[in-house]
């Protein structure tokens, strides 16, 4: 998977895996406080991908 606002790729072993490590990358980037100015607007997928926004629940983060 692909963050635009980090310019990072990440890999996952599956589609429910994927949300699980976007999730923990984020987490890791909040704690840091280092967090760029998130998008408002979704990239353009290709033909058999998608795009997704990716929230991190307040219970990870405590």
């Amino acid at each position: 998977m692909y963050f635009p606002d980090f310019d990072e790729y990440l890999y996952a072993e599956s589609f429910s895996d994927s949300f699980v490590q976007a999730q923990e990358f984020l987490k890791e980037h909040l704690l840091d406080d280092d967090l760029p100015e998130p998008s408002e607007v979704l990239p353009f997928a290709k033909e058999g991908q998608f795009t997704s926004f990716v929230t991190v629940p307040k219970a990870l983060v405590d």
